[in-house]
Formats: C-alpha cells, sequence, structure tokens
C-alpha cells in the first residue's frame, strides 16, 4: 500500500513535459509550451534569452538529403532546442535530434554554451516571425487556436 501511494504521489507531483506543435512554416512546427527563459551551462537564468523546441519534418530539401548521406539513413524529422537572444537580437541551436522513419533517435548532439555559434536574425525570415512568436507568447497562442479551429472545420 505504501508503495502505491508513493507511486501515486511522484505522478501527480512530478511535472509532465508536454508538446503542442503549432505549424509556422510547412513542415515546421514550434512547440507552444516549451518557451521559457535560458539557464545556461553554469546554472544562470538569462533574462535576455528564451529556449524553445521546433520539429522540422524531412522536406526533401537539400539540407535534409546531405544529412542523410552523413548519417547514412533515411531522417523523418529533427528536434532543435534553440536559444533566441534578445538583446543582441541573434539565434542559434543548442541541441538537434535526428529520428528515422520508425521514430527511433539516428542521432543527437548538444553544444555547450561556449561552442555556439549564434546567427543574426534575418529580417522578413523564418527567424525573425519566430522571434515574434517567441516574444509574444498570446501570438502563438493565437495561431495554434486558429489552426485547430481549421482542423474542426475540415473535419465536419
Amino acid at each position: 500500500m505504501k508503495k502505491i501511494l508513493i507511486l501515486l504521489c511522484l505522478f501527480l507531483f512530478l511535472p509532465a513535459q508536454a508538446t503542442t506543435w503549432v505549424q509556422y512554416d510547412n513542415k515546421k512546427y514550434i512547440d507552444k509550451d516549451s518557451l521559457q527563459y535560458y539557464v545556461d551551462d553554469h546554472g544562470y537564468i538569462k533574462y535576455n534569452q528564451k529556449t524553445f523546441w521546433t520539429k522540422n519534418l524531412n522536406d526533401g530539401s537539400k539540407y535534409f538529403k546531405e544529412v542523410e548521406k552523413i548519417l547514412k539513413n533515411k531522417i523523418w524529422y529533427v528536434l532543435d532546442k534553440q536559444i533566441i537572444d534578445y538583446a543582441n537580437n541573434t539565434i542559434t541551436y543548442k541541441s538537434s535530434t535526428y529520428y528515422d522513419t520508425k521514430g527511433n533517435v539516428i542521432e543527437s548532439f548538444t553544444s555547450d554554451d561556449v561552442l555556439l555559434k549564434w546567427h543574426p536574425i534575418v529580417p522578413d525570415s523564418n527567424g525573425a516571425f519566430i522571434y515574434e512568436l517567441v516574444s509574444h507568447p498570446k501570438y502563438l497562442k493565437k495561431l495554434y487556436k486558429m489552426q485547430q479551429a481549421e482542423k474542426l472545420k475540415a473535419a465536419k
């Protein structure tokens, strides 16, 4: 009985990591539930930086073909943890995980902070659109609601 109570408490009080994917471009998604301030490798909260997860489905692009050749495996999608730095108007990838067509992990990597390569956010690009969605979560929530309404409408 005691073991059951402990297990029940663990399930009730441990946070669940849910994902809610919102499409922001063709075969490109952002997890609206993953937005948070970045905690660096030393454990310090960076209030001018936010992290979030993106999911990119294989669209047959040159990028995916090159990665498939390197990994010698067919890729279904990649999950990327990205960071936006609002003070410098830049973006980077913290980690990436590649999945095969069966949903198995093919390759995964995470970069130390000192090795991160920051890129300027180009105006009128996907990066600029993501910047707006991450800096204004209400836009991301509205986009999600619109997409859910479209799905309901299409189902009727």
